[in-house]
């Protein structure tokens, strides 16, 4: 019988019954049903259903979290492009109206008009004066969501010891069940072995009894004989 802890030679193969049920039926040495599983290892076959869930779900999971990884990234790459492009606008924009304020002030002398299209262009300066500062808030808080969307992905290398670390200690606690479960299948047939060896012995014994009664009797008998002839 294999030592208990240590896996018995050619294991390793699928078993042909679920996992936590006894096998009914005739065992080579006896004609005898075997008892259920003992309740350590019902306990084990439970946990190792519960971590095959958390295992399915940690799976599904990490799955989605991949695919808002992806998500974020392209969303950012999207929204650089547009802060460059608005910020290129701007800069194309004031430099023009620069170039306007100058002009308007250099003929400032030719006329009312002039300075009236000279107020405008200052209206209009700090038109996109307020703009900028509302960009400016709007690349902050795109700062902001970049340093959270990196902060998510720093998450995702530990969600992945933790799946791995799952997945070893159900593969452990599987290898241990089916261990058990053999070792204590074979424990039985030796029991039972032993049983009927021990029932085999205790009919000899009784036969033996009975023949030492009979001759014993017989001894008497003849005894009993012999002193009436005499």
């Amino acid at each position: 019988m294999a030592e208990r802890g240590h896996l018995p030679p050619g294991y390793g193969g699928r078993s042909d019954q679920a996992p936590g049920m006894m096998r009914h039926g005739p065992f080579p040495a006896a004609n005898r049903t075997l008892e259920p599983l003992p309740p350590e290892l019902a306990v084990q076959e439970t946990e190792i259903e519960r971590l095959a869930g958390d295992n399915h779900r940690l799976a599904s999971t990490q799955v989605a979290l991949r695919h808002e990884l992806v998500a974020s990234q392209q969303d950012i790459q999207r929204l650089k492009a547009h802060i460059i492009s608005t910020q290129t606008e701007d800069d194309i924009q004031v430099r023009g109206l620069l170039e306007k304020i100058a002009n308007m002030e250099a003929e400032r002398s030719s006329g009312e008009s002039i300075k009236d299209n000279l107020q405008q262009a200052h209206i209009e300066a700090q038109g996109l004066l307020k703009t900028n500062q509302e960009l400016s808030i709007q690349i902050q808080q795109a700062h902001q969501e970049l340093e959270i969307a990196h902060a998510d992905t720093k998450v995702l290398p530990k969600l992945y010891s933790e799946l791995e670390s799952m997945k070893k200690e159900y593969q452990w606690l599987r290898t241990t069940f089916l261990h058990e479960r053999d070792w204590n299948t074979e424990k039985v047939q030796k029991l039972k072995v032993m049983e009927m060896e021990l029932i085999r012995v205790s009919n000899d014994r009784e036969d033996l009894h009975a023949q030492l009664a009979n001759a014993e009797r017989r001894a008497r008998a003849g005894g009993a004989f012999d002193r009436h002839m005499v």
